[in-house]
């Protein structure tokens, strides 16, 4: 028997709203009060154990590059029995709480350290610590908040993955199209302590291209671009094989990656290192 396309449509639809009813019926609902009690939860004991100074610390501002910040607090038990801090749950893998083991009598006071660390951490912090004790094994007993401002580091070379040497760069494999004039701009950094001037090693990089940085001195620390501009007859014969073959030496090709796309090789000059050391390959783009 058959059946026409439209009876068949519906069949299918059919068939995937009843999936959707049983898959639907296996997703289990999370109450928003339960969210909310994850994120905020209460607190069974801030009467209890008071800090000195109160609960909320307030550093102002750090430097990113500041190393880690810490504070010693001190805190007093204000229960009728004898407070053990049993384990610390922080907000953020940068602030951390180290806690006395031994149990603090009524009456007396006890010492928490805090470390918050800046690094990769710019801009405004708001981030809590969640003290638990022998008052209770699944609620905080108090809530303290760590505030304050972070200044971004005036440091970038983290920002960049690859490197040549003390060159450093965003990337060191770069894309271009077969047969098209292209020019392609790389992030860079002087991460030595003198300058550089950096040029297309003519001798050994592929035929078509040339290459600059921007500024054309990149001083001491400071951050550019390499401009690397490709004709559209670039080729993979290096640019001073003529040269070569006439001083008696057999030019190796760059032959790099896969040997059928005959990808470009371009070698840097201005950098004291080994002519492997110093070169950036450039794909085509099939």
């Amino acid at each position: 028997m058959k059946f026409s396309p439209t009876i068949c449509r519906l069949a299918i639809c059919l068939a995937l709203l009843l999936f959707c009813d049983e898959s639907l019926a296996q997703i289990k609902i999370i109450p928003q009060s339960r969210l909310d009690s994850v994120a905020n939860p209460r607190v069974v004991g801030a009467d209890k154990m008071l800090f000195k100074g109160g609960s909320t610390i307030d550093f102002a501002t750090l430097d990113e590059d500041a190393g880690a910040w810490q504070r010693l607090l001190e805190w007093q038990n204000k229960s009728s029995q004898t407070i053990v801090i049993t384990h610390i749950k922080s907000s953020c893998s940068c602030l951390r709480g180290e806690f006395e083991r031994e149990g603090v009598r009524v009456g007396q006071c006890g010492g928490l350290k805090i470390t918050y660390y800046p690094k990769g951490h710019p801009g405004a912090v708001n981030q809590r610590l969640f003290i638990y004790t022998n008052l209770s094994a699944s609620e905080p007993t108090v809530i303290l908040s760590v505030k304050g401002v972070v200044k971004p580091s005036k440091n970038h070379s983290a920002d960049y993955k690859y490197s040549r040497g003390e060159l450093l760069l965003r990337q060191d494999t770069l894309y271009a199209t077969r047969g098209k004039a292209t020019q392609i701009k790389v992030a860079c950094m002087n991460s030595s302590s003198r300058d550089m001037r950096l040029s297309a090693d003519t001798l050994l990089s592929s035929r078509g291209i040339k290459m600059w940085s921007e500024p054309q001195v990149l001083k001491a620390g400071e951050e550019g671009d390499l401009i690397i501009s490709l004709s559209a007859d670039a080729c993979p014969i290096p640019q001073g094989v003529g040269a070569m073959a006439k001083q008696g030496v057999e030019p190796k090709l760059p032959m790099l990656g896969d040997s059928k796309k005959r990808d470009l090789a371009l070698y840097i000059s201005g950098l004291p290192l080994p002519a492997r050391e110093r070169m950036l390959v450039i794909k085509f783009k099939e």
